[in-house]
C-alpha cells in the first residue's frame, strides 16, 4: 500500500454527507459513537470537546472513564443523549435506532454518520474526515501520515509470508457452540492484514460453528479474542471441537485482547503486527 495512493483517497469522502461538508463551526460539545471514531479523537487530542462516548469506546481507557457512557450504540436513548447537550454527534453504521437520530435531528443536533468499514482505506479517510469536523486538520495528517506509515509496514511485512496459515478466531462460547468470525468482519480484515486465511470465511458475519465444522475447516492456529473481564478458556484443545485440529497437534493458539484487535482505529495497524507475530513469529515482522 503507497502512501501517496492512500493520501490520493482523500479526494473521495463519500461516506461524508455533503451537508456535513458545510458545517463551519468546531463541536464544543462532542459524543462521539463507536469504538474507531473515539479513538481517533483522543489520537488527535480533541477529548475536552466530547462530553459522552458509548460503551464500545474502550480505547483509550480514559474516554468510558472520564466521560459520560450514553450506553450501547445500538440501544440508544434520546433523553440520555439530550441531556448531555451535544452539538453533535459523530455515528458510525448501525448506531440507533434510526428513531433516536431522528428525534436528535429534529432537536437541532447535528448528526454526523462515518463510514467504518474495517481497511485501512477507510480508517485513513476517517481520520481525515474527523480532523475536518473538529477543525484538527495539521494533526489529522500528520496522524494520517502515521496510520499510513505503519500500514505500509504491515505490507512489507506479508509480502515476506511464503506459506499463510489457516487461521480461526473464536470470540467465545454459546450454548456448548464456538462463536467464530467468517467474512464481512474486523476479525475477517484483520486476519488479512497479518497475512493469514481466514479458516471461518465460507460464512458471514460472526455466527455459532459446529464441532464438524469447525474440524473441516482445519485451522493451523486458534485466535481466541477475549474481551475484559471475560474468563480465558485454559486448555482450548480439550474441547471436542478443537481437539482434531491441526491447531491442536503444535498446541497453536493465540490470546488477544478482542477490543484491540478489533477496534479498527489508529492502533489498528500495530494490532494486526502484533497477531502477524504471534501466527508467524519475530522473524516475518519487518522493523
Amino acid at each position: 500500500m503507497k502512501l501517496s495512493a492512500i493520501k490520493g483517497a482523500l479526494a473521495a469522502l463519500v461516506f461524508l454527507n455533503a451537508s456535513v461538508l458545510a458545517y463551519a463551526e468546531r463541536p464544543t460539545r462532542l459524543v462521539s459513537l463507536g469504538s474507531s471514531n473515539t479513538e481517533i479523537i483522543y489520537a488527535l487530542e480533541a477529548a475536552d470537546a466530547v462530553v459522552g462516548v458509548d460503551s464500545t469506546s474502550l480505547l483509550p481507557p480514559q474516554a468510558l472513564a472520564t466521560k459520560a457512557n450514553v450506553g450501547y450504540l445500538r440501544a440508544l436513548s434520546a433523553e440520555g443523549l439530550m441531556a448531555l447537550r451535544p452539538d453533535m454527534v459523530l455515528t458510525s453504521a448501525g448506531a440507533g435506532p434510526p428513531e433516536v437520530l431522528e428525534n436528535l435531528r429534529r432537536a437541532g443536533i447535528k448528526i454526523v454518520n462515518l463510514d467504518d468499514v474495517a481497511s485501512a482505506e477507510s480508517l485513513l479517510h476517517r481520520i481525515d474526515a474527523i480532523g475536518q469536523l473538529i477543525e484538527r486538520e495539521s494533526a489529522a495528517q500528520r496522524l494520517h501520515a502515521d496510520v499510513a506509515q505503519r500500514f505500509e509496514s504491515l505490507t512489507a511485512s506479508v509480502a515476506k509470508i511464503a506459506n499463510r496459515k489457516r487461521v480461526l478466531l473464536v470470540l467465545g462460547m454459546q450454548s456448548g457452540r464456538a462463536m467464530v468470525a467468517g467474512q464481512k468482519t474486523a476479525a475477517d480484515a484483520m486476519i488479512h492484514l497479518a497475512g493469514a486465511v481466514n479458516a471461518g470465511g465460507g460464512m458471514d458475519g460472526y455466527k455459532p460453528m459446529s464441532d464438524e465444522a469447525i474440524v473441516a475447516a482445519a485451522p493451523d492456529v486458534i485466535i481466541w479474542a477475549h474481551r475484559p473481564g471475560e474468563d480465558v478458556v485454559k486448555d482450548v484443545f480439550a474441547l471436542p471441537a478443537f481437539a482434531t485440529t491441526p491447531a491442536a497437534t503444535t498446541k497453536a493458539i493465540v490470546h488477544m485482547d478482542a477490543v484491540y484487535l478489533l477496534g479498527f482505529g489508529p492502533s489498528a495497524p500495530d494490532a494486526a503486527k502484533d497477531l502477524m507475530r504471534q501466527i508467524y513469529g519475530d522473524g516475518t515482522v519487518a522493523k
